[in-house]
């Protein structure tokens, strides 16, 4: 079967995951969606077969313990759910206004009268005659 270099490449990225921190379905779905752009036989079978060649060589050769032992983590009492609730709704908002304050200024930015050609050129020969932008 011939592959190619990028085909190499991830499959030894989702192997390589799975062998060094021992999750193969968080390998494959990282070379899904971070290299391959789709989810398809073709390129979900290598993906899966490569993880399951990694995480058996990994067994046999480390065993099967996790990479990073955890601590038991005892279940969250009421108040702290609240807590986390509050923190979360908090959050919300908080992203909520960088988001619009972001769109905001984007949209001032557009009612500059000068081409938007001009204003890229110009930051370009500004930060390439300033010694901070290198």
């Amino acid at each position: 079967m011939h592959t190619t270099a990028a085909e190499k490449k991830v499959l030894l990225a989702a192997g390589g995951m799975t062998a060094i921190f021992g999750s193969p379905v968080a390998a494959i779905l990282l070379a899904i969606e971070l290299l391959l752009f789709e989810f398809k036989p073709r390129s979900f079978i290598p993906v899966a077969l490569s993880t399951v060649a990694a995480m058996a060589l990994r067994v046999h050769f480390f065993g099967a313990e996790p990479m990073f032992k955890m601590p038991l983590i005892l279940p969250a009492s009421t108040s702290e759910i609240l807590f986390y609730l509050i923190e979360g709704a908090l959050m919300g908002f908080f992203s909520f206004v960088v988001t619009k304050s972001i769109y905001f200024v984007d949209d001032l930015f557009e009612k500059i009268p000068i081409h938007w050609m001009c204003c890229r050129s110009s930051s370009a020969v500004s930060c390439r005659s300033s010694s901070r932008c290198s």
